[in-house]
């Protein structure tokens, strides 16, 4: 965080003016971010009381004031019936302050793990960050946060199913191995079915890959049995050759449990061949 924070000094650089609620507005962006009902009533109380701790950020545009403070502030303004309120007027260039509150936001608010990832991710691709930028900004080693946005890949149905059951971040970590929606929920059935730990739902998530291997010895077999059987059809179309050149060609056949034999007594001039052959 200490490259973000050198940010704050420029603070006492916009000037404070009083706003209407009205004639602020949030922006698509921040919507989207979660609120703490109960920061909020807390927060609306002590407002009433004594006015905002301090004024909320915003800055001019062609729409109106856009609000850069955090979310939970202005809810609490409104629920505590201000009609106008204090704010500090930023600079176009301090739009930093926007993603100091949202990383303050991220690091500071109790959210589930999957919130947390869809927020970082909203901070890497509204601000144009790295993975590693945005690690350094939360004080995160690079790979947590990789780790993080790696859960956004399972579904809103595994989420919910997750979240409602109390399974924890390594559960669904485990669940990523797999990548069919239709297999984890499988196993997601049958953890929340027989109260799995993260060791025994990673050796679910085991056994269903094992499953997978014997397939393709199976594969390799069908290859090999496709190979032998051209091989044969070869050797008999030679024989079929010799026999409509008039060579009488004496033909055996025999299936045992683990071979297939085939025997050919070809005459000569002299003596006869005897050929076996064991497949």
């Amino acid at each position: 965080m200490s490259g973000i924070l050198t940010f704050t000094g420029r603070r006492n650089a916009g000037s404070i003016i009083e706003l209407q609620m009205m004639d602020i507005f949030i922006s698509d962006h921040k919507k989207c971010m979660t609120c703490n009902p109960h920061e909020i009533q807390k927060l609306a109380i002590n407002t009433e009381k004594n006015g905002l701790n301090s004024p909320l950020m915003v800055r001019k545009t062609d729409r109106g004031y856009e609000l850069l403070s955090e979310l939970n502030d202005y809810y609490a303004a409104k629920l505590a019936g201000l009609s106008s309120v204090p704010c500090i007027l930023m600079e176009e260039n301090d739009r930093n302050y926007a993603m100091i509150n949202q990383i303050k936001m991220i690091n500071d608010q109790n959210l589930n793990f999957f919130k947390e990832a869809e927020e970082i991710e909203k901070l890497i691709s509204y601000y144009g960050m790295t993975q590693e930028d945005a690690a350094a900004h939360l004080g995160k080693a690079q790979s947590t946060v990789a780790n993080k946005l790696r859960l956004l890949r399972l579904t809103e149905e595994e989420r919910k199913l997750i979240i409602d059951n109390h399974l924890t971040e390594r559960h669904a970590r485990a669940l990523l191995r797999l990548a069919s929606p239709q297999e984890r929920i499988c196993v997601l059935n049958l953890v929340i079915q027989h109260g799995f730990n993260v060791e025994k739902t990673e050796l679910a998530v085991d056994k269903i890959i094992g499953h997978r291997h014997p397939r393709e010895p199976y594969r390799k077999r069908s290859r090999s049995v496709q190979s032998v059987r051209t091989y044969l059809n070869t050797i008999m179309r030679a024989v079929e050759g010799l026999s409509s050149s008039g060579v009488n060609v004496d033909t055996q056949r025999l299936e045992h449990d683990n071979c297939l034999e085939l025997r050919l007594r070809i005459p000569n001039k002299s003596n006869t061949y005897n050929m076996s052959d064991k497949m």
